[in-house]
């Protein structure tokens, strides 16, 4: 098709879909086009790129020499890159595929692959906008779009937006990993399993555990498996860390150490993450410096690191799935989780190669900054496991969004009546 648009559970495996179709088409169009990976944020970019190297290597038996096709990053072609023979796969944020299309006389490209492309209808995300507006300077080019997202129902969204026939469509409900759903409230003492039945099995935690803080909990619980711990603020990501952290042995490994000695050079000597380093613990944020972020989840997906603490930044679409998925907040700053965000995070629970099934806990522990407040009514995406078809206020005009385009041309304020 010259078109598509897929969505699945996280755990499904969509980048590897994506990489196995650029494949087919590098070798059934005989190297002869340009092609776009287009994802939401820089966290992504190096990630993507070194895998799609890794790809052209594994299907040319480790020897570029044999492929045309280079993979860059940046919207501008290096001038030691230059050939008119040559073929380019770019990984873009929206920025840059903007800047990239701005030019003339840049090759032109033939196919993009949008990934994570719910991000561009999100009516949170203050870059969806740019994100939209970035695709559609691509399919003015006449540009083939290929939308790959997670939990999407109603995939054919996507299509809609650029006025394409919505055929080309197939939205995936099942995962390939078995994923088992727990409310552990360390407060009350009780542990919920949510089953596909539709019931839940509730039952008291044993008295000889009552005096079980959280960190206790993580440890009984993620021993000897990798475990993502989410905690929505930098601040908490950083504290919660630091405290589990305390707990356990030095881990003694030279991966570890070299990360260390990074950090020590490019960041502080005194740097908090590095006793967190010593003992297998990590956390991960936006913030943190790239090359030490990239080190971390190298070393997680390594298992060299058990324990990484997180904020949204795993919800980006970052490649980390993990056999246990600790969320100890029901939101993403101060704005309640929707159904896709939640699933797009608790999906990294197993991963298809790497375990059968994984495990999504829920967890209420005794801190005002932990949010599970109102079990019955925020536990009902866990529990459901349903999702709502995305509405972008493009297409369904929602809250005045017509009447404000109106204001915008006419020069008056936007109103803020819905």
């Amino acid at each position: 098709n010259n078109h598509f648009s897929f969505s699945g559970p996280t755990s499904l495996g969509k980048s590897f879909i994506m990489e196995a179709f650029i494949k087919y088409l590098i070798f059934e169009h005989n190297f002869t086009e340009n092609m776009v990976i287009l994802v939401p944020t820089r966290a992504l970019i190096n990630q993507v790129t070194n895998k799609m190297k890794e790809e052209l290597l594994d299907v040319t038996g480790g020897n570029f020499n044999n492929i045309k096709y280079k993979v860059l990053s940046h919207p501008v072609i290096p001038r030691l890159l230059e050939d008119s023979k040559a073929r380019y796969i770019f990984v873009f944020t929206p920025e840059r595929l903007i800047s990239y299309l701005s030019k003339n006389d840049n090759p032109k490209v033939d196919y993009m692959f949008i990934d994570e492309a719910h991000k561009m209808v999100s009516n949170k995300d203050s870059r969806g906008p740019l994100f939209y507006h970035a695709i559609l300077q691509a399919e003015r080019k006449s540009v083939k779009l290929f939308f790959a997202s997670p939990n999407v129902p109603n995939v054919d969204v996507f299509l809609q937006l650029f006025e394409k026939s919505t055929e080309e469509t197939m939205a995936v409900k099942e995962s390939p990993v078995a994923q088992n759903r727990y409310f552990l409230d360390v407060y009350n003492h009780k542990l919920t399993m949510f089953s596909d039945l539709g019931k839940d099995y509730s039952e008291a935690i044993n008295a000889e555990y009552h005096g079980f803080d959280f960190n206790q909990w993580l440890y009984k619980l993620g021993e000897g498996d990798k475990n993502i711990i989410y905690c929505n603020s930098t601040k908490d990501t950083i504290d919660y860390a630091i405290s589990f952290a305390q707990l356990l042995p030095d881990k003694n490994n030279d991966q570890i150490d070299e990360l260390i000695e990074l950090i020590k050079e490019h960041v502080h000597r005194d740097y908090y993450l590095i006793d967190c380093l010593k003992k297998g613990v990590g956390y991960h944020f936006g913030r943190l410096p790239q090359r030490v972020r990239e080190r971390i989840e190298v070393l997680f997906s390594e298992k060299i690191i058990d324990y990484l603490f997180c904020t949204s930044t795993l919800l980006e679409g970052v490649n980390l799935p993990a056999k246990n998925i600790f969320i100890l907040n029901n939101a993403i700053g101060l704005t309640k989780f929707t159904d896709i965000d939640f699933w797009n995070l608790a999906g990294r629970a197993g991963r298809l190669t790497k375990e059968l099934s994984g495990n999504i806990i829920c967890t209420k522990i005794i801190d005002k900054r932990n949010r599970w407040d109102n079990p019955t009514k925020d536990l009902e995406v866990v529990r459901s496991k349903e999702i709502k078809k995305i509405q972008p206020y493009v297409i369904k005009g929602q809250k005045k969004f017509y009447a404000n385009i109106g204001r915008s041309l006419e020069g008056k304020d936007f109103t803020r009546k819905t």
